[in-house]
């Protein structure tokens, strides 16, 4: 569950920040034409960065699964890794696939 989650942010890192930048730009009234820096438009705004607040909630997670008892399923998930190999082909199908 929790790399999952890292994995999204990080294959679409550069998406969130153009579309944070696209908000920006909209929400001061200035269009691409006009001789504005993304940096001075954030300045404008006082936004904080989408991409700062995600990190955030990543380190929140991570420091509450580690509070968590080593039992817990959350906390063994954090350090799993598989063994053995998978199969070739095709993947089987399960039960929920049906």
């Amino acid at each position: 569950m929790f790399t999952s989650k890292t994995l999204f942010l990080q294959t679409h890192q550069i998406l969130i920040t153009a579309a944070e930048i696209k908000y920006m730009r909209r929400k001061a009234g200035y269009t691409w034409t006009d001789y504005k820096t993304n940096s001075h438009i954030a300045k404008e705004l006082e936004m904080t960065p989408v991409l700062d607040k995600l990190l955030e909630y990543k380190r929140n997670w991570t420091q509450h699964v580690n509070r968590m008892p080593r039992d817990r399923l959350h906390r063994i998930m954090k350090h799993y890794s598989p063994t053995g190999r998978r199969n070739r082909g095709r993947p089987l199908k399960r039960l929920l696939d049906t």
